[in-house]
């Protein structure tokens, strides 16, 4: 009877030391909300710009511009994604959840542009799709994306 009890309990170890993980880890993943999402509704703030596999982070410095680096929808066509020092202004079009066109994205003002402004205004005009896990909206397009995280 012992011998049973033990490999009982061999098993409920076992079992526990693989489902345990299994569990915690299937937690800690970010769930894909693309779908359910409606992102125009929520302000998102621009965390990092990815060319060709290369990161360029959101400058950190006091900006002139408050709203700086926010990504706003004003309505079903227009959004703002102000620059540093710029304010930026752009139409876009989603004809699903996940996949969006960018018509147009310019800056305004006209005072000048950081690098990473340059980058920004260069690369989220090429944007062609979403996704949204957790509280990151990322934007791709061809061989980049613009990532935000939710404010």
């Amino acid at each position: 009877m012992k011998t049973k009890e033990t490999i009982f309990r061999t098993q409920l170890s076992l079992l526990l030391f693989i489902i345990f993980p299994l569990i915690t880890g299937m937690s800690s993943c970010q769930k894909d909300k693309t779908l359910d999402l409606d992102i125009t509704k929520s302000q998102w703030e621009l965390i990092l710009i990815t060319q060709n596999g290369i990161e360029h982070k959101k400058p950190k410095e006091e900006f002139q511009n408050p709203d700086a680096y926010i990504l706003r929808f004003e309505s079903d066509s227009t959004f703002w994604l102000n620059f540093n020092v710029n304010t930026g202004y752009g139409k876009y079009r989603i004809s699903t959840n996940g996949n969006i066109v960018i018509d147009t994205y310019d800056n305004i003002t006209r005072a000048a542009m950081s690098d990473f402004d340059k980058k920004l205004l260069s690369e989220f005009r090429t944007m062609t799709s979403y996704t949204v896990k957790g509280k990151t909206l990322t934007f791709k397009g061809n061989n980049s994306a613009v990532e935000f995280k939710k404010k």
